[in-house]
């Protein structure tokens, strides 16, 4: 798999995943102009959005679906929870608007999907988790959440939020630079360094090879630190994402 990063956080999030030599590709998130997302495709692969057949959103804020409606437009099947759809005032007879239910799999060409619930101030948000079934591997997709309620055995490549780091974030709330609102919404909505840690000693990870960052806050995150506590815990490759990265997703590192 490869992992093309259009953008991440609060300026807006969209991926797109690569898999398989047929070029099965799909939109994970859609947080970006229609054009800034073809632009940066462009940048980055070569092609665009050649090959993306499907987009998958999360929620409903803008910074994760603004261009959902300009991709149903021109083809593109954009996938979300019904609650996320009526939040965003999509009207889910929309050709291309596709409906999914938490904890029903579902098939997009060469992936199987399955939506499984996030914690945040969204009417229904989700996370995803694809699987390549050409190849077997497994990609998980959770941001914007404070904590994952389930547990997922045989991921292979993890594509989690990484917020903010607590003690900095306690920092600045004593310096006065946070309002209390921003830090309870924060301690309620984003997944933390301390809790992603925790996230993943939960997990059996076994078969992780590959653990992206995403969604750092610009102002209270520590990427090197975050790197380096997380592949201390883990023992595998940890990569913070960045806009305009390529990342190779791989079982083995030949």
């Amino acid at each position: 798999m490869v992992l093309d990063v259009l953008g991440t956080g609060s300026g807006g999030n969209a991926y797109i995943l690569h898999a398989g030599k047929t070029g099965d590709a799909m939109l994970l998130d859609a947080g970006l102009s229609y054009m800034t997302i073809v632009r940066r495709a462009a940048e980055i692969n070569g092609k665009g959005l050649r090959g993306v057949s499907a987009c998958l959103v999360t929620h409903e804020h803008n910074d994760h679906i603004q261009a959902a409606k300009a991709l149903a437009n021109i083809g593109v099947d954009v996938y979300a929870t019904k609650g996320t759809f009526e939040a965003a005032c999509i009207d889910l007879n929309t050709p291309r608007v596709r409906t999914v239910e938490l904890l029903k799999p579902f098939s997009i060409g060469g992936f199987m999907v399955l939506p499984f619930p996030t914690q945040h101030d969204a009417k229904e948000p989700c996370g995803f988790l694809i699987r390549y079934c050409e190849t077997g591997e497994t990609l998980l997709y959770a941001t914007d959440t404070y904590y994952l309620r389930n547990t997922f055995p045989g991921v292979n490549y993890w594509l989690v939020e990484c917020n903010y780091v607590d003690d900095v974030l306690n920092e600045q709330m004593r310096d006065g630079e946070v309002p209390v609102e921003l830090r309870n919404r924060l301690l309620s909505s984003h997944m933390s360094l301390r809790r992603l840690k925790d996230t993943l000693a939960a997990n059996d990870i076994t078969d992780t090879r590959v653990i992206v960052l995403c969604h750092l806050s610009d102002g209270r995150s520590s990427e090197r630190q975050m790197i380096d506590e997380i592949h201390g815990l883990t023992g595998v490759e940890v990569v913070a994402a960045s806009r305009g990265m390529r990342i190779n997703l791989q079982l083995t590192p030949f």
